[in-house]
């Protein structure tokens, strides 16, 4: 049998895999709908506009909050942490919605792209989407997968919902899509409160205030780095690339994302609270890292070699204006392989090193504010790949010579009995699951 652990860890990742595999439905059919209704020039400006004031909710604070939730949750269950992180984010987000709301024309001619009332509608994520992201963080902290997966659903479903009636029955535009997210994000975050108030058992154990300070210190560092070159990229984007091309792009990278980067991000988000269990003892948490890189750069390469012989015929059988979409496809496979470098992130986040992710990510960003405006200025969407491959990998050569420093001892190439372990625990899993099924109740 396998060991409770373990067996929480490969359930927890199935829960979350689950997640992302009803969120790839509804994604593609989202995808589907809105890309041949609107044509690549309004979907790419759609999905930049969405991604903009996505990575600037991620920039002002709410990943860093999110993260150390996940991490000091499992350790102290307290709600007056999850509470205090709300009032921050709420007051520091009304100032972004005032913003984007009262003064528009700040933004658009800032990028040159979209209209006024585009980025009116936009302010409203401001609102919803900090609460969305830190409710989700909270009940990952508490392992409560299963709801995440509901919510999930419910988000998607309704912003699949309300933009196919936009776009396909009152023949709206991209402010369409943009309500449609803020209302699905509103609903989502409705359905996590009242989870929030009738299932969370808090404990509220005494938090080591230092101990959280010393964390969101160092992550907030990281994660206003990364999100920095994040947003970096997207101004270089508006500056030099077309909404058309800028819609191929969008379609290669869901595409891409479905099949390799989706298992990667899966594994990853239910690492990182069972890593954090594991922070005292090195070891045990090197092999962890180990295998899940491993096991990642497998699946990966695997579920990418799938999509490089299918991906003209999914172009040309679904989205046939996006057909020049498909030279890109190659790039963003080896870009999602090398975004295995987020299993270190975690290994170095749970050992409260964030310091060290910080140090990876100064060098990725002067990368990309010098030779990524010469790249995308040059070579356009090839360039903006580019570029992100290389800070990717730069970043994990970073980290994983640095790791003996820290008392890690984490491999990242797989090697045959790699592939003998993960076939056994897969066996295992699959018996166990077929015998609790088959048991009285159906519980396992």
């Amino acid at each position: 049998m396998l060991a409770e652990t373990s067996w929480l860890f490969f359930k927890s990742s199935v829960y979350s895999y689950s997640k992302r595999l009803a969120l790839l439905i509804f994604g593609f059919l989202y995808t589907y709908i809105v890309a041949n209704a609107l044509g690549p020039a309004k979907y790419g400006l759609a999905m930049f506009v969405l991604a903009f004031v996505g990575n600037l909710v991620y920039l002002f604070g709410t990943e860093p909050l999110g993260n150390t939730l996940i991490v000091f949750v499992p350790k102290y269950r307290a709600k007056k942490l999850f509470v205090k992180f709300i009032k921050i984010l709420l007051g520091l987000f009304f100032i972004l919605f005032a913003l984007f709301f009262f003064f528009p024309q700040w933004i658009f001619l800032l990028l040159k792209k979209g209209n006024l009332a585009i980025f009116r509608y936009a302010a409203f994520l401001f609102l919803v989407f900090p609460l969305f992201l830190l409710f989700e963080a909270l009940f990952k902290g508490l392992k409560s997968f299963g709801k995440v997966l509901k919510v999930s659903l419910v988000e998607s479903f309704a912003n699949l919902s309300l933009a196919s009636f936009f776009v396909l029955i009152l023949h709206q535009g991209v402010e369409a899509l943009i309500i449609a997210k803020v209302f699905s994000l509103a609903l989502a975050s409705l359905l996590y409160l009242y989870y929030f108030f009738h299932s969370c058992a808090f404990e509220d154990k005494k938090v080591a205030g230092k101990e959280v300070k010393k964390y969101v210190k160092n992550i907030f560092v990281v994660s206003l780095l990364k999100k920095l070159n994040m947003q970096v990229l997207l101004f270089y984007m508006a500056l030099f690339v077309s909404n058309v091309l800028i819609g191929l792009y969008y379609i290669a990278e869901r595409i891409v994302s479905y099949a390799v980067e989706m298992p990667i991000a899966a594994l990853s988000e239910t690492m990182l609270p069972f890593a954090s269990e594991k922070a005292s003892n090195k070891k045990a948490l090197s092999r962890l890292v180990s295998l899940s890189i491993k096991f990642s750069l497998i699946l990966g390469l695997l579920l990418g070699l799938v999509i490089l012989v299918i991906g003209k015929i999914l172009l040309i059988v679904l989205f046939p204006n996006f057909i020049n979409a498909y030279p890109l496809l190659p790039l963003f496979i080896v870009l999602f392989l090398s975004s295995s470098i987020q299993f270190l992130n975690n290994a170095y986040r749970s050992i409260n090193r964030a310091d060290m992710i910080a140090k990876s990510l100064f060098l990725t960003f002067f990368v990309t504010l010098s030779f990524g405006y010469f790249l995308i200025a040059n070579y356009s969407i090839y360039g903006l790949l580019i570029v992100r491959v290389i800070t990717n990998l730069l970043a994990g050569a970073f980290l994983y010579f640095k790791q003996r420093s820290v008392g890690l001892q984490i491999e990242i190439i797989p090697r045959f009995k790699d592939l003998r372990f993960f076939a056994s625990v897969f066996k295992r899993a699959v018996k166990r699951i077929v015998l609790g099924v088959c048991s009285r109740g159906g519980k396992y």
